[in-house]
C-alpha cells in the first residue's frame, strides 16, 4: 500500500509543478514547450509501475514481494532467490514446496469427488490424491462402500476423465481392501 501512496504523491507532485511552472512563465511563448515536457513527466510516472513488468522473472518477483507483504516474511524472499545458497533457505524452500504439493493433492481430490454424479457420490467414502505436482506420477485412490458396488469402473472412469489423467493413474477399492 505504500508503493502506491508514493506513486500518487509522484504523480500529485508533478501536477503541481506543472501548475507553478505556467503561472511562472514570463510569456506564453514557452507554455507549450514546458506542457509538452511535464506531460512526458507525467507519463513517465504513471507508467513507472509496469516497468518492472517488463522485466524476465516479475511474476516470481511479485509473488514474493506479495508473500512479504501479506505473511511478512522475510525469508520467503530469501527462499525463492536461493542464491545465497544458505542451508536454512534452501529447508525454507523445500518446506514450501512440500506445503503446496500437499494442498494441490488435498484440492484435487476434492475436485475429483465434487466431479461424481450424485448417483455415484453416495459409493464414495473417501478419495485420496498423490503426486498432483507431477501428472504423470499422478494417483488417485478411491475408496468405496464396501458392498461390492457395481458402479466401480464408472467411479474410476468418470474421475479418471474429470482430472485428465489416464484410468490406470485411478485405483478404487473397497474399504476393506480390494
Amino acid at each position: 500500500m505504500t508503493a502506491l501512496g508514493e506513486w500518487l504523491k509522484q504523480i500529485v507532485a508533478i501536477a503541481m509543478l506543472a501548475g507553478i511552472a505556467e503561472m511562472l512563465l514570463p510569456t506564453r511563448a514557452l507554455v507549450k514547450y514546458v506542457r509538452s515536457v511535464l506531460g512526458v513527466a507525467m507519463i513517465a510516472s504513471m507508467l513507472s509501475p509496469l516497468v518492472p513488468m517488463l522485466r524476465s522473472n516479475w511474476p516470481s518477483q511479485l509473488a514474493t514481494q506479495a508473500s512479504a507483504a501479506l505473511f511478512g516474511n522475510t525469508l520467503a524472499t530469501q527462499a525463492t532467490n536461493v542464491a545465497d545458497g544458505s542451508a536454512a533457505a534452501r529447508g525454507y524452500a523445500a518446506t514450501l514446496n512440500q506445503e503446496e504439493s500437499l494442498d494441490a493433492d488435498k484440492y484435487l481430490a476434492q475436485e475429483a469427488k465434487a466431479a461424481l454424479p450424485e448417483n455415484l457420490t453416495k459409493y464414495v467414502t473417501n478419495v485420496q490424491v498423490e503426486n498432483a505436482m507431477n501428472p504423470a506420477k499422478l494417483s488417485v485412490t478411491v475408496a468405496i462402500k464396501a458392498n461390492g458396488t457395481p458402479w466401480s469402473g464408472e467411479i474410476g472412469q468418470t474421475i479418471a476423465e474429470a482430472l485428465g489423467v489416464e484410468s490406470d493413474q485411478v485405483l478404487v477399492v473397497d474399504d476393506g481392501g480390494r
